[in-house]
């Protein structure tokens, strides 16, 4: 989709509302400092993907006192106003997107220009902020190449893997295959065993935690009496030794000692019996206790043994299930690497669909380029020129450039993607002649152009140049 306007609104050094329109080819062009690359990459990226090298703090204009800004780019069926603070909004068609967070809207946004790193790899021609990904070596190039079929690739793959696993599961050659397999009706009895004990074990576990709360009282009580049967003794023990009462320490006659001695003795004599009582209590309860201790020990040891007799019978029963060997397995191995090998060359093939749509392009500098798989079964680049042979490290930046722009461009071409390409200084190493060529690309094919450039002489009538500082 094409660019028609953006609209910065206190954004990065562009103080208050400004608007800028765009056609299919436009030329950015002003001294360092004026906004080239504010208005032809970092507003657009920020709108489309909230996307900043810079902490979004700082792309409000810096003499704000609030830090608030707003880009808004209107495309040909969509507009999309972005804020900082955050906040978004999206309208298609004249109509706003129903999507009610701003994450929702956001995922909305991708599916349309894709992920950042789609975007910086595909629809930006800058050497610093873009992803060249012929520079980045065979390996990787490869895997971005994959990427546009892994899903297919990734389908077939899971189905061969999953077959894989199943033969080295159900192998006959490296499992114990008895001659007799056991009837489902004993593995049944084995599991309504294995059921009925499991449940008696989880009745056990409640009584002996009923069992252990009432220990636990006891206990409670034993060292309540026994405490009480000290103090009392104690008490005794000072009556005996002087006429004093224990208690409020004043001198007794020998009448009311003998009274105190009686109560002493009684509730001594209680409390001995009580316990008694306690002491009888706690031991039922242990033998309980270690009763139901021992019955739960029996039982998981018989879940036990019954657990390993339901494994061997199922083993047993499974081994119709073995039906593969060796052998299967082998060719299940042999059919991953095949497929692997063939995933390498499928996308050697394709590429070289877009070699016809590349030499159309870098023909102009005299070059021919061929995709071919080396003997580690990794995309090779061939260039040609008057009959020899160089390698991609053998061309100048320029060169470079203008083989970047045409893989990029044939890939999109041969995908049926179309609109917004951006050349942020990407442009400045190539002489007049090959950036005339450019353009008249860009002409040719569905893609629209914003180029930021430090200079141009001459500029053709039929691109728009937006001029900064003057």
């Amino acid at each position: 989709m094409y660019l028609k306007r953006i609209t910065l609104e206190n954004f990065n050094n562009f103080e208050g509302k400004h608007s800028f329109e765009f056609d299919k080819i436009n030329l950015i062009i002003g001294k360092n400092g004026s906004g080239k690359t504010t208005i032809g990459q970092e507003a657009i990226l920020f709108c489309t993907h909230g996307y900043s090298e810079r902490p979004l703090g700082e792309l409000p204009t810096k003499w704000l006192k609030e830090k608030k800004c707003k880009v808004t780019t209107e495309f040909e069926d969509i507009k999309i106003s972005r804020e900082y603070p955050t906040s978004l909004y999206v309208e298609e068609d004249g109509v706003e997107n129903t999507l009610t967070t701003s994450a929702d809207k956001q995922n909305y946004l991708t599916k349309k220009f894709k992920n950042i790193e789609y975007f910086r790899k595909f629809r930006m021609l800058d050497v610093k902020k873009g992803i060249n990904i012929l520079e980045q070596g065979k390996t990787a190039l490869l895997k971005t190449l994959f990427s546009f079929h892994e899903n297919y690739f990734n389908d077939v793959r899971c189905s061969l893997l999953e077959k894989k696993r199943d033969r080295e599961l159900y192998n006959k050659d490296r499992a114990v295959i008895y001659k007799h397999s056991p009837s489902m009706a004993r593995f049944n009895y084995l599991d309504t065993s294995i059921l009925a004990i499991t449940e008696e074990l989880y009745s056990l576990d409640k009584e002996l935690s009923i069992v252990n709360q009432r220990l636990s009282q006891l206990h409670n009580q034993k060292g309540s009496v026994n405490n009480n049967l000290t103090t009392e003794r104690a008490q005794k023990y000072k009556l005996l030794q002087n006429s004093r009462c224990p208690t409020c320490h004043r001198k007794t006659e020998e009448r009311v000692k003998k009274d105190l001695l009686k109560q002493f003795n009684t509730t001594i004599v209680d409390l001995d019996e009580k316990m008694k009582s306690v002491m009888g209590s706690l031991e039922e309860e242990t033998d309980l206790y270690s009763y139901l201790n021992k019955s739960k020990k029996d039982l998981q040891e018989k879940k036990a043994r019954l657990s390993t007799l339901r494994q061997k019978l199922d083993a047993r029963i499974k081994q119709k299930e073995y039906k593969w060997t060796d052998k299967d397995l082998l060719i299940m191995k042999k059919a991953i690497e095949e497929f692997d090998s063939f995933s390498n060359f499928y996308i050697i093939e394709w590429v070289k669909i877009l070699e016809p749509l590349i030499n159309q392009v870098i023909n102009k500098i005299g070059y021919n380029v061929s995709f071919e798989q080396d003997a580690k079964g990794k995309l090779d680049i061939k260039l040609t020129k008057n009959g020899i042979e160089y390698s991609y490290r053998d061309l100048s930046s320029g060169q470079k450039l203008v083989l970047t722009v045409a893989f990029q461009l044939a890939i999109l071409l041969e995908r049926e993607e179309e609109g917004l390409i951006i050349a942020d200084e990407g442009f400045s190493s190539l002489d007049a002649d090959n950036l005339a060529h450019i353009f008249e690309l860009f002409r040719q094919l569905p893609f629209q152009l914003i180029c930021v450039i430090h200079r141009y002489d001459d500029v053709p009538e039929d691109i728009n140049v937006i001029k900064l500082g003057d």
